[in-house]
């Protein structure tokens, strides 16, 4: 059995966590109905994006067409929503449904996945995996506090722990010692995506590799500015600070992310004794 899925990308662009969070769902369904495959087609004027080959690098079979299927669609489901942003919805569909949020990564992404993060951790404290986003990636209220986080990482760092910085965002200031860039190591970016399951923890800025780390039993921090996407983080969490679906050290917060925010998160995620100070 094979599922249809559609994207119409003139009423949802295919951004990278958009596509995360609507694999897993897909992901989901596809072990309920002991489907075998699942084929997406993206319909409207915007191309399919090639990110979108590392997103659904999935243990299931994921088939990506660009052009409708006349014979109808098994999902999204009728329940409105085609009618708005897919990628919130699916978010807390995934909220109502009885299963694990983490993505299934294929085995031969796990082992190398598993490889790097033992070879990159050697004999540190704690391997970390942080995404920080620069204005050039985001629009003014998406993007990190560079200052702050390249503070953050040089002390973690310091006191042990090894920092694997994500993405191929490029930055006015260089990241201090002691950080590993994944684009320097030539790392894909499905490869990047997989890493994050087997860190010690996550901690970024709202994005598209986020999304990964919201999709995972990795404990972590994500951060939002509290005024950007107001009304669609409203529908999503309400007043909490998880996701239904959630870990007890899975957080997305909605707040600025100062120095003294981070060391908070590391507070949480890792340990008390290993926190910088601001």
């Amino acid at each position: 059995m094979r599922l249809r899925a559609h994207w119409p990308t003139d009423r949802e662009p295919p951004l990278l966590g958009a596509l995360l969070t609507v694999r897993r769902e897909l992901e989901i369904l596809a072990e309920a109905r002991s489907a075998d495959a699942v084929r997406m087609h993206f319909t409207g004027p915007l191309p399919v994006p090639e990110y979108a080959r590392a997103a659904f690098q999935s243990a299931h079979a994921f088939e990506l067409v660009d052009g409708p299927d006349a014979s109808g669609y098994d999902w999204p489901p009728n329940d409105g929503a085609d009618d708005a942003k897919g990628r919130y919805l699916s978010t807390i569909r995934l909220s109502r449904m009885n299963a694990a949020p983490a993505l299934r990564w294929p085995s031969h992404l796990v082992a190398q996945a598993r490889a790097i993060a033992a070879e990159l951790k050697g004999e540190s404290e704690a391997f970390a995996c942080m995404h920080v986003r620069t204005n050039a990636d985001a629009d003014a209220m998406g993007a990190s506090d560079t200052r702050a986080w390249w503070s953050f990482a040089e002390t973690i760092a310091e006191r042990g722990a090894t920092v694997l910085l994500l993405g191929h965002d490029r930055y006015e200031t260089v990241p201090p010692k002691g950080v590993r860039l994944a684009r320097e190591l030539g790392l894909s970016l499905e490869t990047q995506l997989a890493v994050i399951a087997q860190a010690d923890a996550f901690l970024g800025a709202a994005s598209g590799i986020a999304n990964a780390a919201m999709l995972s039993d990795t404990p972590y921090v994500i951060f939002k500015d509290p005024s950007h996407h107001r009304s669609a983080m409203e529908a999503e969490l309400g007043r909490d600070d998880r996701f239904p679906f959630a870990g007890e050290r899975q957080r997305l917060w909605r707040r600025k992310d100062t120095l003294e925010a981070l060391a908070e998160a590391w507070n949480l995620l890792y340990s008390p004794s290993k926190a910088p100070t601001s």
